[in-house]
């Protein structure tokens, strides 16, 4: 009995802390049958009938226990987990003087009244569990591990703190821009060869990007490779012919290979629309050098057009129009050439010779 009461008060202790609020045990009357007294035959009946009834709920008492010993939740915890159903089975297996008893208000926990009115019995407890008490401690094993496996199945998965960052996908457009910009920072700093390298990303990523391919040949250009500035500048060519930049670079690195046949197969007629002063310079030069007076007359004639107070323009078109034996074209342009000024010592020495050849006057 030492060990049953030294449970009970551990059981009320846990009770204490959990702060829990529990009615009162039901005060069960003695039921005394007058008759039963008279006959002394009887008593022993009933005194058998009371060992009985210890040898029942004494054992409960004990399994609720250990129950309860051995889990790290009071008892308060773990009985509001019993459903309606496992009390209903536990009240089946009951004798019927105990389901009989009044009850005072509603239970919250019907398992602790089980064990509150357990404690009043006084008779020797027996070794061996009864069957209500196993089922009553499976059933709330079981339903202990429901609500746990209920807790755990809530509770949202963990993620890596990798898949809460937001990343943002760059499109290939703009990882070739920014390959550009570095590029472009690194050849404006003379990093050249950071700069190849960048820009060769950004084509790889993007090769219609045009500065950037012009940028690559003009970088290429720059330290005398003029094999791969041409390579660069033909293979964009051949993905859209229709980029003067890229034409005009090709052209005056074709110039600096003095490839002047070259130069005019880049530029061609039908891109004499869409030319600049760069494009009119490079075709003028090159069909000078190739004694093609017709395109040279062409291509000064629109520099001095579009360039007027330009003395150079004069003085190319006074050379070609002299080439072209048109005397009288070429002493006005070498005439205007002088007029405008700004030749060097050089260009005007030979403009004066060829006036005074040619009969001209200032």
């Amino acid at each position: 009995m030492s060990v049953i009461n030294k449970m009970l008060k551990d059981i009320e202790q846990r009770e204490v802390t959990a702060q829990l609020p529990i009615e009162p045990t039901v005060e069960v009357a003695n039921i005394v049958d007058i008759q039963q007294w008279i006959k002394v035959g009887l008593f022993g009946a009933l005194l058998l009938g009371s060992v009985v009834l210890a040898y029942l709920f004494i054992p409960n008492k004990l399994s609720v226990s250990n129950e309860v010993s051995n889990t790290p939740q009071s008892v308060a915890q773990l009985t509001p987990s019993v459903t309606a159903e496992s009390m209903v089975e536990v009240q089946a297996e009951v004798p019927a003087t105990l389901t009989s008893l009044p009850i005072e208000g509603e239970r919250e926990s019907p398992a602790v009244d089980l064990v509150e009115s357990s404690s009043k019995q006084t008779e020797p407890v027996s070794p061996e569990p009864s069957v209500s008490s196993q089922r009553f401690a499976a059933a709330a094993a079981d339903e202990k591990q429901q609500m746990n496996n209920t807790v755990v199945q809530s509770s949202p998965p963990a993620q890596p703190a990798s898949a809460r960052i937001q990343v943002t996908r760059l499109t290939t457009r703009e990882r070739a821009e920014e390959w550009f910009t570095q590029g472009k920072e690194s050849f404006k700093f003379g990093l050249v060869d950071d700069a190849i390298r960048d820009l060769d990303k950004s084509l790889t990523l993007m090769p219609m990007h045009i500065d950037a391919r012009s940028l690559l040949a003009a970088a290429y250009y720059g330290r005398g490779q003029l094999a791969q500035a041409d390579a660069i500048l033909r293979h964009g060519l051949s993905l859209n012919p229709d980029v003067m930049r890229w034409r005009i670079l090709l052209a005056k690195i074709l110039v600096e290979r003095q490839s002047y046949e070259s130069v005019l197969s880049i530029l061609s007629p039908s891109y004499d629309a869409h030319a600049n002063i760069d494009y009119w310079i490079l075709k003028g030069t090159a069909a000078q050098q190739l004694n093609e007076n017709s395109i040279a007359l062409s291509s000064f004639r629109k520099l001095t057009q579009l360039q007027p107070d330009q003395a150079k323009w004069w003085l190319a078109l006074a050379s070609s129009s002299d080439a072209a034996g048109e005397q009288s074209n070429a002493r006005r342009f070498y005439m205007t050439a002088l007029e405008l000024g700004g030749l060097s010592p050089n260009s005007r020495s030979h403009a004066e010779k060829r006036l005074e050849y040619l009969g001209g006057r200032l």
